[in-house]
């Protein structure tokens, strides 16, 4: 679980700040967070924007989450979301296991327009046109762009 408020800060500023219609939460980061809205620090992510997010655990999802994501898909039906282009993927759960993040983001990269996750992904992130660093306190995390 996620408790940095820091993170939640980062999270919210660039959501603000792009604006972004899709986005691809991998690792549920509001599950991660304990959220069950669109809601992070009284700031909410307007219900125009299609969320989805890939499961990498194996937990069930609760009903609740429905109201935060248009569509959950597991990590090994992550395909069936081949087609949707994504404004913003966001892989900052701690649900996504070290070995699983080099695979992940080579599979997302080429769908997304901009990658927010962590600073230690940086050697994960060779196919990024630029690479932007955040950071906050000890927190530190990259906004990767691809074109």
């Amino acid at each position: 679980m996620i408790t940095s408020s820091n993170i939640l800060y980062i999270y919210c500023e660039i959501m603000e700040q792009l604006e972004p219609k899709r986005v691809l939460d991998v690792g549920m980061f509001y599950k991660a967070v304990g959220g069950v809205s669109r809601r992070i620090l009284n700031r909410e992510v307007p219900s125009g924007c299609y969320i989805a997010a890939v499961r990498t655990d194996k937990t069930e999802n609760l009903g609740v989450y429905s109201a935060v994501y248009n569509k959950i898909v597991d990590i090994e039906e992550l395909d069936v979301l081949k087609d949707v282009e994504f404004d913003l993927a966001v892989m900052l759960s701690d649900a996504v296991s070290l070995k699983d993040r080099q695979r992940l983001i080579s599979r997302i990269s080429g769908r997304c327009m901009y990658l927010l996750t962590y600073e230690y992904d940086v050697p994960c992130l060779e196919a990024a046109s630029d690479i932007k660093s955040i950071r906050l306190g000890e927190d530190r995390c990259v906004l990767a762009v691809f074109e």
